[in-house]
């Protein structure tokens, strides 16, 4: 409705100028009413950067002289209203850096940062930055009309390492729950090897004492005494040795904090009776 009454109007005006250019003149003048007639509707849309586009087509000289007056008001009022952004960037060094690309809710908008001012629609955006081979940066702001100028500035992390280095593996923390299980293993490797020597030593003495003094004929509770006590002795030392290999397993699967490659290691020495076990390892 709006573009068949501008064109009825600048018709008639164009009947004013002479014939032979009456074609190319009214071509230009539809052009002219077609661009004013856009930039209306987009900028009723809020779509204030096209409808600049726009006025400035139908401002032109070749456009009917009326039509420029009216283009060229609209053109002053948008551009009163249209805001713009000033983007900025920080690498992972902590650097300015103008190698950006940046794109406006999914659409290129700058192959690199220029640190101009940029015409922006009013309304919420999302802003996309990708730099090198830094993580992509996103942003959303919400620019307001009549907003000049506008600084928006991001900084790129540095990207996540792929994985520990040699180094951090030698240095990575063991488990809070190892030392808890091995000073207990410990303890009963300690405990163990006490109750072989004493038992041990205990079933020898008594064993050699009936020996001397009653064998073959000895009284059978004291032969059941001496055998028991060699029992338990045998008994201490399994239980003593079952903790001291499960105290190797523990202690040769620790992550090693020594950058030196120290090893850790297991000892088993004799007693009298049996046998004990030992670890070290180094810290």
């Amino acid at each position: 409705m709006r573009r068949s009454i501008l064109s009825c109007f600048f018709a008639a005006a164009s009947g004013l100028f002479a014939l032979s250019p009456a074609a190319a003149r009214a071509d230009q003048t539809d052009a002219c009413i077609d661009a004013s007639v856009r930039g209306q509707e987009l900028r009723d849309q809020g779509k204030l950067v096209a409808a600049r586009e726009q006025f400035l087509a139908c401002g032109i000289a070749s456009c009917p002289r009326l039509l420029q007056s009216e283009c060229s008001g609209w053109l002053a009022d948008v551009e009163a209203r249209t805001p713009s952004i000033v983007l900025g960037a920080i690498d992972e060094g902590g650097r300015d850096t103008a190698e950006v690309k940046v794109t406006l809710d999914g659409a290129p908008f700058l192959a690199r940062l220029t640190g101009q001012a940029q015409p922006i629609d009013p309304g919420a955006h999302r802003l996309r930055f990708e730099h090198a081979k830094s993580p992509i940066v996103e942003q959303e702001v919400i620019v307001r009309e009549g907003e000049r100028r506008r600084a928006i500035s991001v900084r790129f992390p540095a990207p996540a390492p792929s994985g520990p280095g040699p180094q951090e593996a030698l240095v990575a923390a063991p488990s809070p729950a190892r030392p808890v299980a091995l000073a207990a293993l410990g303890g009963v490797v300690i405990a163990s090897g006490v109750t072989v020597a004493v038992l041990g030593l205990g079933a020898q003495s008594d064993a050699s004492r009936l020996r001397t003094t009653c064998a073959p004929g000895c009284d059978p509770g004291d032969v059941d005494a001496a055998r028991g006590k060699q029992i338990g002795a045998n008994v201490a030392l399994g239980v003593g040795l079952l903790a001291a290999g499960a105290g190797a397993f523990l202690v040769l699967t620790w992550p090693m904090r020594s950058p030196l490659g120290a090893r850790s290691s297991v000892a088993v020495g004799p007693i009298v009776g049996g046998a004990i076990a030992g670890f070290a390892m180094p810290f």
